[in-house]
């Protein structure tokens, strides 16, 4: 009996303990887990009922790594953790910017992950609560804050709590946990460093009160003070109250809503940038086609002039006629393509490309330009390519150029210009090396890496003694390093200047190479070839008329689409073409339409729109080809006669006449 009732009395004193221990762990208590003014109590001790009630259906299960309160998942995480630990590892992180920076950066991480969970947590919270009053969402905010570890929140008589610019909030937090980490480590803070309190209670706020919100601790028990004082305001009230109320000397504002504001901001000129490149875009495919227009004239007749005969006179004429021409066409394309790599849209050709052909080809173009100075230009090949290769030989050969003429802009007269070429020999790839050396003008040190940016030169003064742009350069390097490239310049003034690249180039198959030499076998002249020209410039069609003609091409003329639909259906040709900009049916409709009809013959644009995107829409449409204005005759027979023979080939093996 003695023990019967000794096991009784055991079993209430356990009973007693396990009941305070509930009391000091979850679960509802019955004691103010908030501080607020008199004319708040009713509403809070509403949602203190409310709330409690709430913790009290805990489940703490390790062995499933869960605790949950009212089936909603909890995570305990350890309060030093997140307040002295992670600002540490922050500070360390960004040390190179300094101790009071990299602590800002810590703090407002901080304050933006605590915002977003405050604001979570509410949206919760008032759809449990089913309130709609701001005053009963923010109620239950500091006593979740008080049942999950943050603080007790003692909310102070000025506070004025409305959903309006007016909205004031001072408040203090007697238990901090952040405060209370860095005291216990026996750590002393510089500044107020309750942020995740601040960023918690003004993303609650927020979303209760439906207007944006932020808080600052203006004074902290982790830095000597009293106590953990905080005010929560509009963000552009903040600072106001912040100059007014303080009583530390150090605070930070969180930057959360700035990094907003400047997002927004960022986004906005985005979009504006975006579409101010659209217009420039669109700006220069148009004043290159009106500007290339007429000057496919002017270069069509000279050369056709040239195929005259004329006096010597008359031959200097033409030939200045057509070194202006040249230059401003080079102008032009320099303008286009430095465009082109702005918007990262440059689109490498790979085909077989023969470096020696490129060269030898280069120093006839220029040869005019070494004699005029009378310069003294060498070229050398150190060693062959040990194999056939690929790659896009317009721009390799325009990465030539535009050093070479670099060169002699600012060579003197009987200078020296040299160009030396080696070859190594990788795995997939050959690297292609190459150095082009001057004795001219040379180039300040502290010049080097501006000569390599757009529209920059030496001597930005209007008297300068050069012409250009200020492009070529900076084309070079981008299509260097587009060709997994690099190019430097070593210089001395009034000595001359070395520029040194290379550039990566693949490697041809076997089965390509064959290809390739099948295609250049076909290239045979063809006879009784039939030629649709669709241009509604009467300069242009005589222009190309009279290459054709002399080729001798039969040709017939299309004054706009429309006209070439027509025709294309009464009669077979070998190939068509095109000009884009017409009356009455543009030269992509033409094409789409004669397309759609079933016919198959190559179809080559002649357009003055050479940007890369007019070029895409030309090929998408169902053209073959494009050849850009002026015309260059050469480069118009090569792919007329390439384009006809492939066709004839290819009807011949179906079986048409």
């Amino acid at each position: 009996m003695n023990r019967e009732k000794e096991l009784e009395k055991k079993i209430a004193e356990l009973e007693q303990e396990i009941a305070q221990l509930k009391r000091k762990t979850l679960g509802k208590v019955e004691e103010n887990t908030i501080q607020v003014p008199d004319k708040m109590k009713g509403l809070f001790q509403v949602a203190q009922n409310t709330v409690g009630e709430y913790f009290r259906k805990i489940e703490f299960d390790p062995r499933r790594a869960l605790i949950t309160v009212e089936d909603e998942r909890y995570l305990l995480v350890r309060a030093s953790s997140l307040s002295f630990g992670f600002l540490e590892s922050i500070q360390r992180l960004y040390e190179d910017r300094g101790q009071e920076k990299a602590l800002q950066i810590g703090l407002d991480f901080l304050f933006d992950i605590s915002h977003v969970i405050g604001i979570e947590d509410a949206k919760n919270f008032h759809e449990k609560m089913c309130v709609e009053d701001p005053l009963s969402k923010l109620s239950a905010g500091p006593i979740h804050f008080a049942y999950t570890g943050w603080a007790f929140v003692e909310i102070l008589k000025e506070s004025n709590p409305v959903p309006n610019d007016g909205f004031y909030l001072k408040y203090r937090h007697p238990y901090s946990f952040e405060a209370s980490s860095w005291i216990r480590a026996e750590k002393k803070a510089q500044k107020p460093i309750c942020i995740m309190n601040a960023g918690y209670s003004s993303g609650w706020c927020e979303q209760s009160f439906g207007i944006p919100l932020t808080a600052v601790e203006i004074s902290c028990r982790a830095q000597g003070d009293e106590h953990c004082t905080f005010v929560m305001a509009p963000p552009h009230k903040i600072s106001e109250y912040i100059h007014e109320k303080q009583s530390s000397h150090s605070y930070h504002i969180p930057v959360f809503l700035d990094r907003k504001v400047a997002e927004e901001k960022l986004k906005n000129a985005k979009k504006k940038l975006e579409q101010a490149n659209e217009m420039k875009s669109l700006f220069l495919a148009n004043m290159s086609h009106e500007i290339r227009t007429p000057m496919n004239a002017i270069v069509g007749f000279c050369d056709l002039l040239e195929d005259t005969k004329l006096n010597t006179e008359q031959q200097n004429y033409i030939r200045i006629i057509k070194n202006s021409s040249d230059l401003l066409i080079s102008l032009i394309d320099d303008l286009l393509d430095m465009s082109v790599i702005e918007f990262g849209k440059v689109k490498l050709r790979e085909v077989k490309v023969d470096i020696n052909t490129v060269v030898n080809q280069l120093v006839q173009l220029l040869q005019p330009q070494f004699q005029k100075k009378s310069l003294h230009f060498t070229y050398n090949f150190l060693n062959e390519a040990p194999c056939v290769l690929l790659g896009d030989h317009v721009r390799i050969q325009q990465i030539f150029l535009n050093l070479l003429n670099n060169a002699i802009k600012f060579t003197p007269k009987n200078g020296k210009i040299s160009l030396e070429i080696f070859f190594v020999d990788k795995d997939d790839f050959v690297v292609l090396n190459a150095v082009v050396e001057d004795n001219g003008i040379g180039i300040p040190t502290n010049k080097y890496k501006q000569i390599f940016e757009r529209f920059s030169r030496v001597d930005m003064s209007f008297n300068r003694s050069f012409d250009g742009a200020g492009l070529g350069l900076a084309i070079v390097k981008h299509l260097v390093e587009y060709m997994e490239g690099s190019i430097k310049v070593e210089s001395q003034e009034k000595k001359g200047s070395r520029f040194i690249f290379h550039i990566k180039l693949p490697k041809i198959s076997s089965r390509e190479e064959e290809f390739v030499n099948e295609i250049k076998q076909e290239l045979e002249v063809p006879e009784n070839t039939s030629v649709l020209i669709v241009e509604d410039d009467s300069t242009n069609q005589k222009i190309l008329e009279l290459i054709l003609h002399y080729h001798h091409y039969k040709i017939d003329i299309a004054n706009n689409g429309k006209e070439a639909v027509a025709k294309i259906q009464q009669k077979n040709y070998d190939i068509v073409l095109m000009d884009i900009s017409m009356p009455k049916m543009n030269g992509l409709d033409a094409t789409r339409e004669i397309r759609r009809l079933g016919f198959s013959m190559p179809i080559i644009a002649l357009t003055a729109h050479v940007m890369m995107k007019e070029r895409e829409k030309g090929l998408s449409a169902g053209m073959n080809d494009y050849i850009s204005k002026p015309v260059d005759k050469k480069l118009l027979l090569e792919k007329v006669i390439y384009y006809t023979n492939v066709h004839k080939t290819r009807d011949k093996e179906c079986g048409k006449k």
